[in-house]
């Protein structure tokens, strides 16, 4: 593929890429995608100003704003307006249509922020008239973050989502500048200087406004504990009182005492006494809103938190328990997407939207847009992992059309085909967070079932089946009714995987199918067989340990390559260590089979604490011998990630040998953290805080992942392979390949592309813009031993 417009090349959402800083947190600063920016190095588009005048000729009412929203776009509007008008104009550039696109986003967003008053959402609607004529003038104003134009319509965005927005004086005072704007705006930017100056006028007021009610809060705190000092004797209290509701005045090492007896909340007591006056917190509401409130006082012992809203007023004040449990339930820091501008809120979604429509063709079924076997078989598997690690129970429910070949031989396929989207028709109405179906096959199809037994699983499946047996569809002016066969398995933490359990629902529906057919069938275990499970769940961890007390597992480096700028590649003393097996005859072997049997008997976290010992020690080594120690990514599991034990040994580790912080780099997946991201995002933070780095791993393969890039803070997402091995060979993997790359750099994120096994790849992702190379093309995976040799020396 290349530059110059290759039939073979897919459409792609980046075209150039312009770095420049602006986003904080990013590793390499943030990268504006120019499908966003299309026209933003040139002059105005041909037609520009024939669609300027057009757009100028609409009425600034609530009428054209309505018929904008109603037609979909702008651009679509202005055509459909302008189709009226014999003498106006009857198409649009596609530059001309990027630069509309692109204000309609930025509106789009702020009128979905539920933060925004209900009021002022029409009042700022009004704006987009304005700014899509400024659009087309200067193609590039939303690129700069100086221009007065982008500038304004983040301040404003950021006063109008304010507590103190729904003032009316406020409100009042935004109604004026937005009104004074669009009837002043022609050609003249200096009405967006005007503004501006104003806006932030009322910024500054709204700040001074919450630093007087919160100077008052904290003098009324301050005086309320010295009548409490005052009017207390000096005995001390330690009354009766449940886990949330600490008395202030319990005494400090009977607090300490009942905080480690309450070990689920150990971990988030530690972050509670980590937090700083001043510090944001936010969190989802009961409706779904999501909200923020500072820390703007402490107690002397450490076991009051008052915090303050937005206005600066006293909003809740919590004991050091009860704050930890709201920790746990999801309130936090503010995530990567919290810290965007309204523009680049916009701008990302626009890169997100991209994404998913490329991920969601990959993973749904043409056909029925259910997902397609291996997106379902994904989440089957992160379902036995939740059953693995919290000893839950689910359901995997696989269903069979009875005869369905008849209604080809009698019909023809098209009819068949409206049989099968009349069947996933009512399999999607059952989709809910803890229920999705899957098109398998030809007639075959499945249903996820979280969170329930194989009663409850057989009741929601007999419900499925006399539905569809009530239900017909229509052939030829003919009702044709269908019946079902239900087979149903349940998930056990013992279950053996994943095929095992899709093979145990199809034998089922099978079994169903021979007794007649319009039936369901469970599969069921014997207890002797469930006892048998889990003694030998028993002696294989026993197993486990005593082989990683053995001497058969080994690290080796496989080297992360730069793409240099100019081409070629650059070493960068940076590598992944990769868990290796030694035969009997020492010869090595992939350890797949151990990790999926330490995966199926929940013991990844004793393998993970070997790789983490070893890693420290070969680090410790370099350090005795004077060596430049290279970053080092270590792959972590999800079940070590969210458990609270095997982050307290992480941390005792680093002490205790001294490791540099700023070398170290943990690979999480998708799949690990997705079940727990709320524990997931605090391990980050955690390690985050004192100097590591962190990675996605096999990023694009999990229907979660944009959740995962949104809610983590990390450094470094790594392609998954799927979507390089054949990148030269298909437009669909190039164009996934790119935009999960524009994605990340949009971010600020650095990108890694795995299994990078020839030099035809390796053009590709360098065309991409993708900034590291891992995979045999590149680097083989080597002893520790042999990587030692050619470090550097320290400089003495």
């Amino acid at each position: 593929m290349s530059r110059n417009g290759s039939s073979n090349r897919p459409p792609t959402t980046v075209e150039l890429l312009a770095e420049r800083p602006g986003l904080s947190g990013g590793a390499t600063g943030w990268r504006m995608p120019q499908q966003l920016q299309s026209s933003a190095a040139s002059a105005p588009a041909k037609d520009a100003q024939a669609v300027f005048d057009a757009l100028d000729a609409l009425p600034d009412s609530a009428a054209t704003l309505h018929g904008i929203r109603q037609a979909g776009s702008t651009a679509d509007y202005l055509l459909n307006h302008c189709r009226q008008d014999a003498g106006g104009i009857h198409s649009l550039s596609q530059e001309s249509r990027s630069q509309l696109a692109m204000v309609d986003n930025v509106f789009a967003t702020l009128h979905a922020q539920s933060t925004m008053s209900p009021t002022l959402k029409p009042v700022v609607a009004t704006l987009q008239l304005p700014l899509a004529r400024l659009a087309l003038l200067e193609p590039c104003f939303f690129l700069n973050q100086e221009h007065p134009a982008r500038r304004f319509i983040d301040k404003l965005a950021l006063l109008a989502s304010s507590a103190h927005a729904n003032a009316p004086p406020m409100a009042a005072d935004i109604a004026r500048i937005v009104d004074n704007l669009c009837r002043s705006y022609g050609r003249d930017n200096s009405v967006f200087e005007s503004a501006l100056v104003s806006v932030e006028q009322l910024l500054r007021q709204q700040a001074s406004i919450h630093t007087r009610n919160l100077e008052q809060v904290l003098r009324t705190r301050q005086n309320e504990e010295q009548l409490q000092r005052a009017g207390s004797d000096t005995k001390v209290t330690a009354g009766a009182v449940d886990e949330d509701a600490i008395v202030i005045r319990e005494a400090p090492v009977a607090l300490r005492d009942r905080i480690n007896r309450t070990r689920r909340l150990r971990r988030w007591v530690r972050r509670v006494e980590e937090l700083q006056t001043g510090s944001w917190l936010t969190w989802q509401d009961s409706g779904d809103q999501r909200k923020r409130m500072q820390l703007a006082w402490i107690s002397d012992d450490g076991n009051r938190y008052l915090f303050v809203d937005e206005h600066g007023r006293k909003a809740v004040e919590l004991n050091r328990v009860q704050l930890a449990r709201q920790l746990s339930h999801g309130a936090q820091p503010p995530a990567p997407m919290d810290t965007l501008s309204v523009v680049d809120q916009s701008l990302y979604d626009t890169l997100e939207q991209v994404q998913r429509g490329l991920s969601f063709t990959r993973n749904h079924d043409t056909l029925t847009r259910l997902i397609n076997r291996d997106a379902f078989l994904e989440q089957v598997e992160k379902t036995l992992q939740h059953a693995r690690h919290h000893g839950s129970q689910h359901a995997v429910l696989v269903l069979d059309i009875d005869k369905f070949s008849l209604v080809n031989k009698v019909y023809d396929r098209i009819s068949g085909d409206e049989v099968l989207l009349e069947f996933s028709r009512l399999l999607a109405q059952l989709h809910s967070k803890k229920i999705s179906s899957a098109r398998l096959a030809a007639d075959e199809f499945a249903v996820l079932l979280v969170d329930r037994e194989i009663h409850q699983a057989e009741q929601i499946a007999n419900r499925i089946r006399t539905d569809i047996a009530a239900s017909s569809v229509n052939i030829g002016g003919e009702n044709v009714t269908f019946t079902v066969s239900i087979g149903v398995a349940s998930i056990f933490d013992f279950s053996p995987g994943v095929d095992d359990i899709m093979a145990n629902a199809r034998s089922a529906m099978l079994e169903a199918k021979q007794l007649g057919r319009d039936r369901i069938v469970a599969w069921q275990q014997s207890g002797a067989e469930v006892k048998q499970h889990k003694k030998q769940r028993q002696r294989s961890r026993r197993a486990l340990e005593e082989t990683l007390e053995s001497k058969h597992f080994t690290l080796r480096a496989q080297p992360i390559i730069k793409t240099a700028i100019g081409g070629g590649l650059s070493t960068t003393g940076h590598y992944e260590l990769l868990l290796a097996m030694k035969d009997g005859n020492g010869n090595l072997r992939s350890p797949q089979k151990f990790i999926s049997t330490a995966e199926r008997h929940g013991s990844m976290t004793l393998v993970d604490r070997w790789v983490i010992k070893e890693a420290f020690r070969w680090v410790s080594s370099l350090m005795d011998a004077q060596k430049v120690v290279p970053r080092l990514a270590i792959n972590l599991s999800g079940s070590s990630v969210t458990d609270d034990a095997f982050l307290d040994y992480l941390f005792e580790q680093i002490s205790e040998f001294g490791v540099g912080t700023n070398r170290l780099c943990f690979e999480i997946t998708e799949a690990g953290t997705i079940s727990n991201l709320v524990k997931a995002a605090d391990f980050v933070r955690a390690f985050r805080n004192i100097g590591c780095k962190f990675s996605i791993d096999d990023f694009g393969k999990g229907v979660a992942s944009h959740q995962c890039l949104r809610e983590l803070p990390v450094d470094y997402v790594k392609i998954d392979g799927s979507f390089i091995t054949n990148i030269h060979h298909n437009r669909n993997d190039y164009a996934m390949a790119r935009s999960i790359n524009d994605l990340a750099h949009f971010l600020g994120q650095e990108t890694i592309a795995e299994s990078v096994e020839s030099e035809a790849i390796v053009l590709q992702l360098r065309e991409i813009g993708v900034d590291y190379l891992q995979g045999w093309g590149v680097g083989h995976p080597r002893p520790l031993a042999d990587v030692t040799l050619e470090l550097a020396s320290l400089e003495t």
